[in-house]
C-alpha cells in the first residue's frame, strides 16, 4: 500500500504518464522510443501536478514500491527512460498481494453467509476471489450456520426498511399458529443461534411484547412497505433490550434476578474465557470450583444454558430458580 498519501497521489501520476503509449522525450526521435520517460521529465511532470519537487531517488523508490505493491511491469532502457513492458494500470489492479491475503481470510467467513441477499455484494466478492484460488484449496474456516433458514429472504427487505426509516406491515405467525398482522418499526436485525429477529417498536394492541419486542423472522409470513410515519428509535430503550438477558427472550415486565451458580473447575474455565453475559462476575473461588454472579432475568434460553452443563453447574440463588431447574431435570428424567 501507498506509504502516505502524497506517495499515493505520485503514483497515480506516474501511471498516467505511462498509459501515454505515443509519448515521445523532446530528447530523442527515434520511434522505438515511444512510451518511455526520462527521469527529469518525470520528476517536472510531479512537480508541475504537485507543485512540490522530489529527488530522482524518492521516484526510483516509487518505482521499486510499485512493483511491490500493484506488480508494476515497470521497464528501465538505458539512456533512453522508464515505461510499462505491457498494457497495465494501477487502477486494474489496486489490490497488493497482502490485500488479497487478507481478503482470502475475510471470504473464508463471508462465504458462510451466502445465500442472504443481504450480503449479495459479498458474494459478488467472494466469488471473484474465489474464481482466484487454486482448486486444490480448502476451507480453513467452519462456522456454524443454518443456510436454508427459514425467513432468509426477508432479511435484505428489513434491512432496507431499517435504513431508510419507514414503517412495515407484518404478517406474523406465533408457534401457536396464530396470525397477527402489525405495523412495525424496523429498529435492529439480530442473529442468536442459527435463528434471525427484528427488533422493533408496535402499538401495544397489535403486538406480542409491549411496544418494543423481538420477533422472529421465520415466523414472518409477509411483509409490506407502508406509508405511516416512522418513530424513531431510542437508544436507551435499544440498549436497555438486552442488557438484562441472556438471549432473545425478554418479557417487559419481568424481574431481574440477582443469580448465583456453582461451578466445578474444569467446566469454570468455559465461562472465564467466555463470558455470557456482561454483568458476569467471578463471586468466589475455592479448591474445587468457582462462583459467578449474574444480574438476568430467567428466560428458557438461559434455562437450556445451565441446563446445558448437567452435572457441572449448579444453581444458588435465587431459589424460585434453583426449584425451576430441579423440576425440569425431575421431568426429563421422567423419559428415562
Amino acid at each position: 500500500m501507498p506509504k502516505n498519501k502524497q506517495a499515493a497521489l505520485r503514483y497515480k501520476i506516474i501511471d498516467q504518464c505511462f498509459q501515454r503509449k505515443n509519448y515521445m522525450s523532446s530528447s530523442t526521435q527515434n520511434p522505438h522510443h515511444k512510451g518511455y520517460w526520462k527521469v527529469e521529465d518525470l520528476l517536472n511532470k510531479i512537480e508541475e501536478e504537485l507543485g512540490k519537487s522530489i529527488t530522482d531517488r524518492t521516484l526510483k523508490s516509487d518505482f521499486l514500491d510499485m512493483e511491490a505493491d500493484y506488480g508494476a511491469p515497470i521497464v528501465n532502457l538505458r539512456n533512453v527512460g522508464y515505461r510499462y513492458d505491457r498494457d497495465f494500470t494501477i487502477t486494474d489492479n489496486p489490490l497488493n498481494e497482502k490485500d488479497f491475503k487478507v481478503l482470502n481470510e475475510i471470504t473464508e467467513i463471508l462465504q458462510f453467509y451466502t445465500g442472504f441477499k443481504y450480503f449479495e455484494d459479498a458474494e459478488t466478492l467472494i466469488s471473484k476471489i474465489e474464481e482466484s484460488k487454486t482448486k486444490s484449496d480448502y476451507a480453513k474456516i467452519q462456522l456454524d450456520t443454518l443456510p436454508r433458514y427459514t425467513g432468509l429472504q426477508f432479511i435484505d427487505s428489513i434491512k432496507t426498511a431499517i435504513f431508510e426509516k419507514y414503517v412495515i406491515a407484518l404478517t406474523y405467525e406465533t408457534f401457536m399458529e396464530e396470525k397477527m398482522n402489525i405495523n412495525f418499526h424496523p429498529y435492529l436485525l439480530k442473529e442468536y443461534n442459527n435463528r434471525w429477529f427484528v427488533l422493533g417498536f408496535t402499538n401495544k394492541k397489535e403486538g406480542l411484547y409491549g411496544n418494543i419486542g423481538l420477533y422472529a423472522l421465520d415466523r414472518i409470513k409477509r411483509i409490506n412497505k407502508t406509508a405511516l410515519k416512522h418513530r424513531k428509535p431510542n437508544k436507551e430503550e435499544l440498549s436497555s433490550y438486552f442488557a438484562n438477558i441472556y438471549g432473545v427472550t425478554n418479557m417487559p415486565n419481568q424481574e431481574v434476578h440477582q443469580v448465583l451458580i456453582k461451578v466445578n473447575k474444569f467446566r469454570s474455565n468455559y465461562l472465564k474465557t467466555k463470558p455470557i453475559h456482561p454483568s458476569q462476575k467471578l463471586y468466589k473461588e475455592e479448591v474445587d470450583y468457582d462462583f459467578f454472579t449474574f444480574k438476568l432475568k430467567i428466560n428458557n434460553e438461559l434455562i437450556s444454558l445451565f441446563l446445558g452443563f448437567g452435572k457441572d453447574l449448579e444453581v444458588l440463588e435465587p431459589t424460585s430458580f434453583r426449584t425451576q431447574l430441579k423440576k425440569a431435570l425431575q421431568d426429563a428424567l421422567a423419559h428415562y
